[in-house]
């Protein structure tokens, strides 16, 4: 009775080794499970400033690195979280992530990208003004305008911003007096105004108080904005004032300067207006 159990449990036992991968080491291979893929928003994306995507979330069942590439939705695509959005709307953004095994996994994030952060859309909304929208790498800037009393100067300063004039001027030169716009780009090569200069509206009563804005020139092209009350510069026509951004005035105008392609107080590091959009 004995040998008739050993026969029957061998069998058994053999079958069990083999269906665990023992007894004779010819297991079956571990099967390499796919990665999950998470996308999400951080903060608000703005246009012409930079949008931060979340691909951290993402993970390998086995614990392994994941490469990404992500398609941003605008025609473009590439590896980094980061990305400047050129133009307003909704981008359906997706991320692909692969494992060293070549196993991937796809998902995507709807990304509405605004002319104005949250903060400079109120602002502008507040206003029964016209206002401008100014992206530079050192923040944002918003711009009330007072067509009542600058009308043609207002209306120049608009057509600029219709044509995209000022998208890649540099601030130039800046003081912590006051900051200058539009007049130059890269590596300071002066920028001309390409319209008929506006009438002269200096008789208008406004006076160059802190945070307003004013023609820096008589071409009408380059402007500047107060950081402190200029009376000197009375002259000069004042069109409009920032009704958001002043900690971002004051930034670019604390900016280490030295002189540049002949201009003096040129920022070391080239700050740029990104853009200039209306938003009534």
């Amino acid at each position: 009775m004995k040998t008739n159990l050993l026969r029957m449990l061998v069998p058994a036992c053999l079958a069990v080794l083999s269906a665990c991968g023992g007894g004779g080491g010819g297991g079956s291979a571990v099967t390499n499970q796919p990665p999950v893929a998470a996308a999400s928003l951080k903060g608000e994306a703005v246009l012409q400033a930079v949008t931060v995507l979340d691909s951290s979330a993402s993970s390998d069942p086995e614990g392994q690195a994941l490469a990404k590439s992500w398609n941003y939705g605008d025609g473009t695509s590439g590896s980094s979280d980061n990305h400047v959005y050129a133009s307003a709307g909704t981008f359906h953004a997706m991320l692909t992530v692969t494992d060293p095994g070549g196993a991937t996994a796809t998902t995507g994030v709807d990304v509405t990208v605004a002319k104005c952060s949250a903060a400079g859309t109120q602002a502008a909304q507040l206003s029964p003004l016209q206002a401008v929208c100014v992206q530079t790498t050192l923040g944002e800037l918003v711009i009330e305008l007072f067509a009542t009393e600058s009308p043609q100067t207002v209306a120049n300063f608009l057509a600029y911003v219709d044509a995209g004039f000022y998208a890649g001027t540099l601030f130039a030169p800046v003081t912590d007096t006051r900051i200058d716009a539009g007049g130059y780009t890269t590596g300071m090569q002066p920028k001309a105004a390409n319209r008929p200069p506006p009438a002269a509206e200096n008789g208008n009563g406004l006076q160059n108080w802190q945070y307003t804005v004013a023609l820096a020139n008589t071409a009408g092209a380059a402007f500047f904005v107060n950081l402190i009350d200029n009376h000197q510069f009375d002259g000069d026509v004042v069109f409009g004032q920032l009704i958001s951004g002043t900690a971002t005035a004051e930034a670019i105008g604390a900016a280490a300067t030295s002189t540049k392609g002949g201009v003096t107080h040129a920022p070391n590091t080239e700050i740029l207006i990104r853009s200039a959009v209306k938003m009534k």
